[in-house]
């Protein structure tokens, strides 16, 4: 960059988030395409505030002044909440160009009526159609190289999301006749739903929503301080902090097809696996493990393939964790279980 080719321009600042200091104003360092890290404040979006490490978010702001006698560094104020951002002119901006607006290569049956470019910060709608036998199950998107899908609804039949940077748009169709999964079961990890208190990454609690009981083993719940339960751990002052925390649910009587997990915070460094056990037996013996992977603060819904689920059956959500640099680097804020309807 060349002097003051950005001011006074509005730009989008983009990178994955490394860590997160709450306790100095909301600070991030994040990371960008190119490994260069930098700090940024508060942002305009949503997600941002709730980032956890591994997430990539997008900051808007004014450029306000330009230092190439300083290693090349641009002074940017926040668009949102005022606050004072230095950056390194390495770092990912996005200026008031254009941004590439693609579908998904995963996107089938269904034609999605998009231009391929628009300016950034500017709105676009566009239209889904689904091909004949089929309906739309879900439109999301993601921005740049986010980690996690935002659901959008559609008004009248139209589409519209506003241009932060390069667009991805996801869509998924459910055949004629095809049901989508919907909640059965609800464990929400909330302090008043538990008589437990937690303050350690060793103990086993229950926690009861709407007359469903789920036991935790090796989550903390901060003395139930947290509406939200965290397990993994750093090395104690004795032995290991390795650690298997499992939530497991007692007998549910139809069949799950899919278990969707609301993850507040994820840090998948120290995540050596994570899997749901299936079995007849409450001891879990002679269980069907089904894998899945953790990305970041984000719901993940895990399908259970045909033929692995059962009716009256018990379920167990095990995370396999390595000993990690601090504690509670996995957070649920609750767990559902997805039945097809009758």
């Amino acid at each position: 960059l060349g002097d003051n080719q950005w001011l006074p321009n509005r730009v989008y600042v983009t990178g994955e988030v490394k860590s997160y200091a709450p306790s100095s104003n909301n600070k991030y360092t994040l990371k960008d395409e190119n490994g260069t890290e930098f700090i940024v404040y508060k942002s305009e979006l949503p997600q941002f505030d709730r980032a956890c490490i591994g997430d990539t978010v997008v900051m808007e702001g004014w450029v306000e002044n330009f230092h190439n006698d300083s290693g090349n560094i641009l002074e940017m104020t926040n668009y949102n909440d005022g606050t004072h951002n230095t950056l390194p002119t390495t770092a990912s901006i996005l200026s008031r160009g254009e941004s590439d607006i693609v579908v998904d290569g995963s996107v089938e049956h269904a034609t999605v009526d998009v231009v391929s470019k628009a300016t950034n910060a500017s709105t676009i709608e566009f239209s889904v159609t689904p091909d004949s036998g089929y309906q739309i199950g879900e439109v999301s998107y993601k921005v740049g190289q986010e980690s996690k899908a935002t659901v959008i609804e559609a008004n009248q039949g139209t589409y519209s999301l506003k241009v932060l940077g390069k667009i991805t748009i996801y869509v998924t169709t459910i055949g004629e006749g095809e049901k989508l999964p919907e909640v059965y079961k609800t464990a929400t990890f909330a302090a008043a739903n538990t008589s437990n208190s937690v303050n350690n990454y060793t103990s086993s609690a229950t926690y009861t929503t709407n007359g469903f009981t789920v036991t935790t083993k090796n989550f903390n719940n901060n003395n139930k301080g947290w509406d939200m339960i965290k397990c993994g751990r750093k090395k104690p002052s004795s032995g290991s902090g390795a650690s298997v925390a499992t939530i497991t649910t007692g007998l549910i009587d139809k069949e799950i097809v899919e278990i969707a997990i609301d993850f507040n915070t994820c840090t998948t460094t120290a995540l050596n696996e994570a899997y749901i056990l299936i079995s007849a037996n409450s001891d879990m013996s002679n269980a069907t493990k089904v894998s899945f992977t953790v990305t970041g603060s984000s719901v993940v819904k895990v399908a259970i393939p045909e033929g692995q689920s059962i009716t009256n059956g018990y379920y167990q959500i095990v995370f396999d964790c390595a000993e990690g640099s601090g504690n509670g680097f996995i957070a649920i804020n609750s767990v559902t279980f997805n039945v097809i309807p009758d």
